[in-house]
């Protein structure tokens, strides 16, 4: 699911599967995918993929994550950070950096 917004995961079966927003406000419903790889998206001068470390994906996703702030408890921010942490060690995570015109998706599945 190639998405700018905010996303959701949900296990299933030992396997995560991404829920993209909205949820049926201007489309017919969710779009849900197995997930199977992650990708951070940067602007680039040149389209390029790099495969990153759990640790540098749990650093980009934790900045964005608005669990970090003082509106969860501290219990609660505990948890997400486990979590996706334990995402991140599972799905295979790259950096993908683009140009404004990219559009050669296929690429995607031979990562």
């Amino acid at each position: 699911i190639y998405s700018d917004e905010y996303s959701c995961v949900d296990v299933s079966k030992d396997k995560y599967f991404i829920i993209g927003t909205p949820f049926g406000q201007v489309t017919d419903g969710a779009i849900k995918g197995e997930l199977k790889k992650i990708f951070f998206l940067e602007k680039g001068e040149e389209n390029s993929f790099t495969k990153i470390s759990p640790v540098e994906a749990m650093k980009r996703a934790w900045s964005d994550s608005f669990y970090r702030s003082q509106a969860a408890t501290l219990d609660e921010r505990k948890t997400v950070f486990g979590n996706m942490f334990d995402i991140f060690k599972k799905i295979p995570c790259f950096e993908m950096k683009v140009r404004k015109d990219f559009a050669d998706f296929d690429v995607l599945n031979k990562l």
